[in-house]
């Protein structure tokens, strides 16, 4: 993972190293260093089986184990697999409480991220809207590899 960011970031600065699990990489200062953040599934649904809540002792040494990377300022990216409005409500507000940047989905990955729950204070209920999060996904892969294409001359053939 080392060289892998060293090489990147040399061909590309702005290049993102985020490893998907083993959060507990990040108890290593040398990795903690080479890398921008953590990606990790199922910490609070999903992880033995979709829209089934991740057993409390799994949640709570992922959680731990994440902690490392919040304290340094990490980007720490979950995704939780549940399909009921309560779990994905759920979901949001924990991972979000712990200053993750969540998304919740079906297992199958089969469409759009499930949209986060707001409250609606005027109705009383929840509104399912996308709603802004901590850091946005777009922002970060906002064309950093972007093209340039040279203005082509224009050849007179008169």
């Amino acid at each position: 993972m080392l060289a892998i960011g060293e090489y990147a970031r040399a061909q590309h600065p702005g290049f993102l190293v985020i490893p998907q699990n083993a959060p507990e990489l990040g108890r290593r200062s040398d990795y903690l260093a080479a890398v921008d953040g953590i990606g990790k599934e199922g910490i609070y649904f999903g992880y033995d089986e979709q829209n089934l809540a991740t057993e409390d002792s799994v949640t709570d040494d992922l959680e731990d184990a994440h902690g490392v990377w919040t304290g340094v300022g990490k980007l720490e990216l979950t995704v939780d697999y549940a399909i009921s409005a309560d779990n994905i409500a759920d979901a949001y507000a924990r991972a979000t409480g712990h200053g993750f940047t969540p998304t919740v989905t079906d297992v199958d990955l089969a469409g759009p991220p499930s949209p986060r729950p707001v409250s609606n204070p005027q109705r009383g209920i929840p509104a399912w809207v996308i709603g802004p999060r901590r850091t946005s996904l777009a922002s970060l892969f906002r064309r950093p590899f972007q093209s340039y294409r040279l203005p082509r001359k224009r050849v007179d053939t008169a």
